[in-house]
This record gives C-alpha cells, structure tokens and sequence, in this order.
C-alpha cells in the first residue's frame, strides 16, 4: 500500500511539473506569435533599414549603461551582505546575480524565479545560510519598489499631464500605483514579523521543492525552520537599520541608468523626444512587466513600447527598431551572461566536488 501511495506521489507530481513545462512552452508560442506580428505591422525591411542607419556611437553609450547596470546589482547585494559579517568575492556575486537573471528570463509570469535560485547557489558557493541570502534578496527588493514606485509616480504623473487617458485609464493607473505601495508595506510587514516571515519562507519551500536537485536540501531547511525564520528575520532588520540609505542610493541610480539607456537609444535612432518622455516610456514598460505574461515578457513588453511610442508620434517602424534595441540591450545582453556564469558556476561546483572525492580517496 505504502509503495502504490509512492508511485502515486511520484506520478502527480511528474503530471504537475509537465504542466508546468507545456504552460511555459504555450505562453513562449504566444509570445513570439505577438512579436512576429508586431514586426510585420512595421515592416521587416524598414525596421533592418532604420537599424542600420541608426547612430552606433549612440548605441554604444546605451551599452555601456547596461554593463554598469550588470555590475551596480551585484555590487549592491555585496553591499548589504556585508552586514553579516562575512567577505564575498564579487566574482561569485557578480555570476549568480546573472544566473537569476536568466531564472528570471525564463520564468513565466511576473519573472520572480531567479531570486530563490541564486538565494540558494550564493549559500553554495560562498558558504552562507539561506536565511541570509534569503533576506538581502528581499532588501533588494524592498529596496528596488521604492525606487521604481518613486520613478513611475513620476512618469505617470507626466503621461496623465501630457496625454488623456480618460477617467477608466485615469483609474487604472491609481490603482497600479496602490498596487505597488501594497506590494512594498506588505514585503517590509512580512519580513519583521517572525510569523508571517514564516508562511513567507514556507511558500518559497514549496516553490523550491519543484527543482529536482533541492528536494532533499529544502526538507532539510524545512526540519529547522523556527531557527530558520528567526536568522531571516535578524538579517533582515540589521541590513535594513544598517544598510538602507546606502541601498536606496545604489537603486536609484540603476533606475536613472536604465532611463538613461532608453533615452540614448531613442537618441541613436534619431527620435526627437526628450527625456521626459524616456521615463513615460520606462514607466509603462515597468508596468507592463507586472502583467502575467510568457517567458521574459514576451509579446506584452514590446507590445507596451509600440503602443507608447506611437502615441508620442514615432514612426512604428522606428518605434519597433527602438523595441528591438532595446530589448537586446536590457535582455539579450544580460541572458547571455546569465548563461556564461551557469556555465562557470556548474563547472566550478562539479571542480570542488571532484577535489573533495580525491582528498577523501586519499
């Protein structure tokens, strides 16, 4: 009876992962059938010519801010890490902050799951606990919804000033707005609060639980999960009393690099708009990342550029070769560092597990 209940479990939950798998695979159809669309609306030809004919120099300044981009997250999380009291290399922050941008690039949805991916590899390869990792990525967070909550109150502000959207956009754009500020009370609230810290790590478990390799590992964390919570919840207080100004200053500034890539881009491509209009652009494409959505945002994210851009009167077929750019620029780029790293990071685990064989053989 025992063993007939086993192939049960084990038969549901490979049911439950290949849905997963054949969810991901459909959304990831449906979002390059959009983006196939909206490249044929503007014209294969006249997108190719309006990138060829675009000013490289300018192009390469958007580069370049992207790179500072990569480096600015990785040089933050070491940051608020340090209030732990331990060193770590910024190599290894550096390649598992890309590896959970790639995670993030391939999860559907909101794009959450490289943050309990490099919790876990950072707890590997530098020897800290979970817990710890687990509240700096939150921090981060916390840290980043400040900022982008700042920015697109700002952006938003612009575009109800600028263009009118009506009192059904007017409201849907408040209510985006309470969403985001909900968002952040509700992740400063859980993560002082020893409880709901508790529920929090719980469904991070269950989330963890679908990755082959971690089953064991997370029922291992989960037998000490009161000591677990309390570690959390410690760590995170003391990089938010020791940390935050410093934090707040690093997102900050990766939002207006960010802002500033797009403005230069739209500079290389000969747009006239101003950098105003670069953060009502920003702000909308923040936004849309919020909607459910295929792998990487695909179709919803280049849908949002388009759609603004041709509301500020570019051309589409400038608009969709500045969409183009632009997204290899702040997706493309990073990915493929992303897959560099996991490279780097797997060969280095498999090096230090063969090392350990050897010395025990010895």
């Amino acid at each position: 009876m025992l063993l007939f209940r086993l192939v049960i479990d084990i038969t549901l939950e490979e049911i439950h992962m290949d849905r997963k798998r054949k969810f991901t695979l459909v959304t990831a159809v449906v979002g390059i059938a959009i983006i196939s669309i909206l490249l044929l609306l503007a014209g294969p030809r006249e997108i190719a010519h309006a990138i060829n004919a675009a000013n490289h120099k300018m192009i390469l300044i958007a580069l370049f801010f992207q790179l500072s981009i990569s480096l600015l997250y990785p040089l933050r999380w070491k940051y608020l890490l340090s209030s732990m009291g331990k060193g770590t290399r910024f190599s290894n922050i550096y390649m598992v902050s890309s590896l959970g941008f790639l995670v993030n690039a391939l999860t559907p949805g909101a794009q959450a799951g490289g943050e309990p991916a490099r919790a876990y590899v950072l707890s590997k390869v530098e020897k800290l606990s979970p817990s710890k990792c687990f509240a700096s990525i939150v921090a981060e967070r916390v840290y980043d919804v400040i900022s982008y909550l700042l920015v697109i109150i700002l952006g938003l502000v612009m575009l109800l000033h600028a263009y009118s959207f009506g009192w059904l956009g007017t409201i849907m754009i408040v209510i985006a707005i309470l969403f985001i500020i909900m968002l952040t009370i509700l992740a400063l609230y859980i993560s002082v609060n020893k409880n709901k810290a508790l529920k929090l790590l719980r469904f991070i478990f269950r989330f963890l639980r679908n990755i082959k390799p971690l089953m064991n590992k997370i029922d291992e964390w989960a037998s000490k999960l009161e000591d677990t919570v309390e570690e959390y919840s410690h760590s995170f207080k003391k990089i938010l009393l020791d940390k935050t100004w410093k934090g707040l200053f690093y997102s900050f500034l990766i939002r207006a690099l960010e802002i500033l890539r797009l403005y230069f881009v739209m500079l290389a491509l000969g747009i006239n708009l101003s950098i105003e209009h670069a953060i009502m652009l920003f702000v909308v494409v923040v936004l849309s990342t919020l909607v459910p959505s295929p792998p990487a945002g695909m179709g919803v994210v280049e849908s949002a550029y388009m759609l603004v851009l041709k509301m500020m009167g570019v051309p589409l077929q400038i608009a969709a070769a500045m969409m183009v750019i632009d997204r290899m620029l702040n997706t493309l780029v990073p990915a493929l560092i992303g897959v560099a790293s996991s490279y780097y990071l797997g060969f280095k685990r498999f090096d230090l597990l063969n090392r350990k064989v050897s010395t025990h053989s010895l």
